[in-house]
């Protein structure tokens, strides 16, 4: 099993690939003030935010392929088609999330 960490300020990536078919990109990041409205939960546009966010950082520390080389010099892009959400909890300031991307090969 393959496994990476890499520390970018509080964030926290791991890479794990577990067979030929599945890799695993997660990352834990904090709920900031930012992304909170004045009661303190996490406001929910800003759970798309961090959608983006993870899947550029995927490209970035899974594949060493920064979303500026992909989108400024190789003009390409990787569209969202479809989002289904669920909120189950809200999130306040000071929770850390755990966001998991599993890229499946088939």
């Amino acid at each position: 099993m393959d496994h990476e960490t890499n520390n970018r300020s509080s964030e926290l990536f791991t890479i794990e690939q577990t067979d030929l078919s599945v890799i695993t990109f997660k990352r834990t990041v904090p709920v900031r003030f930012a992304h909170c409205d004045t009661s303190g939960l996490m406001f929910y546009p800003q759970f798309f935010a961090l959608v983006n966010e993870v899947v550029e950082d995927w490209f970035a520390f899974g594949l060493r392929l920064p979303f500026r080389t992909l989108h400024m010099e190789r003009r390409l892009g990787v569209p969202t088609v479809s989002f289904e959400v669920e909120f189950v909890a809200p999130c306040r300031l000071g929770d850390e999330l755990t966001q998991t991307l599993s890229v499946v090969a088939r």
